[in-house]
Protein backbone atom coordinates (compact mmCIF):
# COMPACT_ATOMS: atom_id res chain seq x y z
CA UNK A 1 0.00 0.00 0.00
CA UNK A 2 2.78 2.29 0.41
CA UNK A 3 4.17 2.36 -3.13
CA UNK A 4 0.69 2.75 -4.06
CA UNK A 5 0.26 5.82 -1.89
CA UNK A 6 3.01 7.66 -3.82
CA UNK A 7 1.81 6.91 -7.68
CA UNK A 8 2.13 9.51 -10.13
CA UNK A 9 -1.00 10.06 -12.25
CA UNK A 10 1.69 9.13 -15.49
CA UNK A 11 5.37 7.34 -15.12
CA UNK A 12 6.27 5.15 -12.44
CA UNK A 13 6.21 5.22 -8.80
CA UNK A 14 9.61 5.19 -8.69
CA UNK A 15 10.58 8.22 -10.65
CA UNK A 16 10.59 10.28 -7.41
CA UNK A 17 13.90 8.25 -6.54
CA UNK A 18 15.51 7.54 -9.66
CA UNK A 19 15.24 11.64 -10.72
CA UNK A 20 17.49 12.15 -7.24
CA UNK A 21 20.16 9.54 -8.67
CA UNK A 22 19.80 11.00 -12.05
CA UNK A 23 20.30 14.90 -10.62
CA UNK A 24 22.80 16.48 -12.05
CA UNK A 25 23.78 17.61 -8.13
CA UNK A 26 24.34 13.83 -7.45
CA UNK A 27 25.86 13.38 -10.53
CA UNK A 28 28.30 16.09 -9.84
CA UNK A 29 29.12 14.47 -6.71
CA UNK A 30 29.82 11.21 -8.39
CA UNK A 31 32.07 12.86 -10.64
CA UNK A 32 33.66 14.68 -7.92
CA UNK A 33 34.37 11.35 -5.98
CA UNK A 34 35.34 9.91 -9.13
CA UNK A 35 37.97 12.65 -10.16
CA UNK A 36 39.82 12.51 -7.02
CA UNK A 37 40.26 8.86 -6.81
CA UNK A 38 41.31 8.70 -10.22
CA UNK A 39 45.05 9.40 -10.00
CA UNK A 40 45.22 6.39 -7.22
CA UNK A 41 44.22 4.01 -10.59
CA UNK A 42 46.65 5.59 -12.74
CA UNK A 43 49.01 2.16 -11.91
CA UNK A 44 50.16 -0.47 -13.69
CA UNK A 45 48.89 -3.95 -12.20
CA UNK A 46 51.30 -6.84 -13.96
CA UNK A 47 49.33 -9.79 -12.39
CA UNK A 48 46.02 -8.68 -12.97
CA UNK A 49 45.66 -8.34 -8.87
CA UNK A 50 44.12 -4.61 -7.97
CA UNK A 51 45.80 -2.83 -4.61
CA UNK A 52 43.68 -3.42 -1.39
CA UNK A 53 42.82 0.30 -1.49
CA UNK A 54 40.78 0.33 -4.54
CA UNK A 55 38.44 -1.82 -2.25
CA UNK A 56 38.34 1.19 -0.17
CA UNK A 57 37.35 3.82 -3.12
CA UNK A 58 34.63 1.51 -3.82
CA UNK A 59 33.41 1.45 -0.76
CA UNK A 60 33.53 5.25 -0.24
CA UNK A 61 31.32 4.95 -3.88
CA UNK A 62 29.16 2.88 -2.63
CA UNK A 63 28.50 5.15 0.35
CA UNK A 64 27.79 8.10 -2.03
CA UNK A 65 24.65 5.54 -3.24
CA UNK A 66 23.71 4.11 -0.24
CA UNK A 67 23.39 8.28 1.20
CA UNK A 68 21.39 9.27 -1.42
CA UNK A 69 19.07 6.61 -1.61
CA UNK A 70 18.66 7.42 2.21
CA UNK A 71 17.86 10.77 1.28
CA UNK A 72 15.49 10.16 -1.62
CA UNK A 73 13.12 7.66 0.76
CA UNK A 74 13.62 9.98 3.52
CA UNK A 75 11.82 12.90 1.12
CA UNK A 76 9.09 10.37 0.43
CA UNK A 77 8.90 9.33 3.69
CA UNK A 78 10.17 5.87 3.34
CA UNK A 79 11.80 4.25 6.08
CA UNK A 80 15.21 2.78 5.10
CA UNK A 81 14.24 -0.55 7.28
CA UNK A 82 10.92 -0.69 4.43
CA UNK A 83 12.83 -1.00 1.36
CA UNK A 84 13.37 -4.98 1.17
CA UNK A 85 9.89 -5.03 1.68
CA UNK A 86 8.78 -2.36 -1.03
CA UNK A 87 11.19 -3.74 -3.56
CA UNK A 88 9.81 -6.97 -3.06
CA UNK A 89 6.57 -5.37 -3.99
CA UNK A 90 7.89 -3.72 -6.79
CA UNK A 91 8.49 -7.34 -7.84
CA UNK A 92 5.07 -8.36 -7.76
CA UNK A 93 3.50 -6.13 -8.42
CA UNK A 94 5.49 -4.55 -11.75
CA UNK A 95 2.82 -5.03 -14.35
CA UNK A 96 0.93 -2.86 -12.78
CA UNK A 97 -0.38 0.66 -13.70
CA UNK A 98 2.25 2.74 -12.02
CA UNK A 99 5.23 0.25 -12.46
CA UNK A 100 5.49 -0.42 -15.97
CA UNK A 101 7.72 -1.28 -18.39
CA UNK A 102 10.52 -2.87 -16.28
CA UNK A 103 10.13 -0.09 -14.14
CA UNK A 104 10.99 -2.13 -10.98
CA UNK A 105 14.64 -3.75 -12.92
CA UNK A 106 15.14 -0.23 -13.59
CA UNK A 107 15.09 0.89 -10.21
CA UNK A 108 16.61 -1.96 -8.78
CA UNK A 109 19.23 -1.07 -11.31
CA UNK A 110 19.69 1.70 -10.27
CA UNK A 111 19.88 1.29 -6.63
CA UNK A 112 22.42 -1.48 -6.81
CA UNK A 113 24.48 -0.15 -9.27
CA UNK A 114 27.49 0.98 -7.38
CA UNK A 115 27.86 -2.31 -5.92
CA UNK A 116 29.06 -3.90 -9.01
CA UNK A 117 32.98 -2.98 -8.81
CA UNK A 118 33.43 -3.77 -12.21
CA UNK A 119 30.83 -1.08 -13.33
CA UNK A 120 32.87 1.44 -10.68
CA UNK A 121 36.45 0.24 -12.46
CA UNK A 122 34.69 1.66 -15.44
CA UNK A 123 33.57 4.94 -14.16
CA UNK A 124 37.44 5.08 -12.67
CA UNK A 125 39.04 4.46 -15.59
CA UNK A 126 36.66 6.88 -18.06
CA UNK A 127 38.15 9.63 -15.65
CA UNK A 128 41.78 8.10 -15.74
CA UNK A 129 41.54 9.07 -19.75
CA UNK A 130 40.31 12.26 -18.97
CA UNK A 131 42.93 13.24 -17.04
CA UNK A 132 45.80 11.76 -18.78
CA UNK A 133 44.39 14.19 -21.65
CA UNK A 134 45.36 14.09 -24.91
CA UNK A 135 48.06 15.65 -27.58
CA UNK A 136 46.67 18.30 -29.76
CA UNK A 137 48.31 19.83 -32.51
CA UNK A 138 48.28 23.22 -32.81
CA UNK A 139 49.19 25.43 -36.14
CA UNK A 140 50.65 28.98 -35.87
CA UNK A 141 48.68 31.31 -37.65
CA UNK A 142 49.67 33.82 -39.99
CA UNK A 143 50.97 36.97 -38.21
CA UNK A 144 52.43 35.17 -34.84
CA UNK A 145 55.55 34.58 -33.76
CA UNK A 146 57.74 33.04 -30.60
CA UNK A 147 56.53 34.23 -27.65
CA UNK A 148 53.30 35.47 -29.36
CA UNK A 149 49.85 34.78 -27.00
CA UNK A 150 47.88 32.60 -28.58
CA UNK A 151 43.91 31.45 -27.85
CA UNK A 152 42.56 27.83 -29.10
CA UNK A 153 39.49 26.36 -28.67
CA UNK A 154 39.25 22.56 -28.43
CA UNK A 155 36.32 20.57 -27.59
CA UNK A 156 34.30 23.56 -26.00
CA UNK A 157 37.60 24.25 -24.17
CA UNK A 158 39.40 27.37 -24.51
CA UNK A 159 43.63 27.27 -24.06
CA UNK A 160 45.60 30.15 -23.47
CA UNK A 161 49.20 29.32 -25.42
CA UNK A 162 52.29 30.88 -26.01
CA UNK A 163 53.90 30.28 -29.28
CA UNK A 164 57.43 28.12 -28.93
CA UNK A 165 60.54 30.13 -29.52
CA UNK A 166 61.92 29.75 -33.02
CA UNK A 167 58.42 28.72 -34.46
CA UNK A 168 56.65 31.02 -36.67
CA UNK A 169 53.75 31.00 -38.71
CA UNK A 170 52.86 27.53 -40.20
CA UNK A 171 55.09 25.78 -37.79
CA UNK A 172 53.44 23.05 -35.99
CA UNK A 173 53.60 22.05 -31.73
CA UNK A 174 52.17 19.80 -29.71
CA UNK A 175 50.20 20.41 -26.62
CA UNK A 176 48.86 18.56 -23.49
CA UNK A 177 45.00 19.21 -23.03
CA UNK A 178 42.78 17.69 -20.64
CA UNK A 179 39.29 17.03 -21.65
CA UNK A 180 36.78 18.55 -19.40
CA UNK A 181 34.31 16.41 -17.16
CA UNK A 182 30.79 15.43 -18.96
CA UNK A 183 28.14 14.99 -16.34
CA UNK A 184 25.27 15.33 -18.65
CA UNK A 185 25.06 11.49 -18.91
CA UNK A 186 23.09 9.77 -16.53
CA UNK A 187 24.35 6.79 -14.45
CA UNK A 188 21.89 4.50 -15.97
CA UNK A 189 19.27 4.92 -18.57
CA UNK A 190 15.40 5.65 -17.97
CA UNK A 191 12.76 4.38 -21.19
CA UNK A 192 10.74 7.38 -22.02
CA UNK A 193 7.96 4.61 -21.39
CA UNK A 194 9.33 5.25 -17.48
CA UNK A 195 7.94 8.45 -17.30
CA UNK A 196 4.54 8.01 -19.53
CA UNK A 197 6.00 9.68 -22.22
CA UNK A 198 5.85 6.67 -24.86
Amino acid sequence: HLAGDLAPSTGSVLEPILREFDSPAFRADVQALVAARAPEFAVLCPDGSHPLAWTAYHNEYRALFDRQLAQSLAVLGIPETDLPGFCQWLLAHQRSAFVEHGGADVFLEAVTASEDYNRFLDAVFAEVSRQVGEQISVEVPEGFGPGSPLLVEYLGVRYHLVVPEALGPGDVFQVAVQRPADTSEGLFTLPDSFYGLD
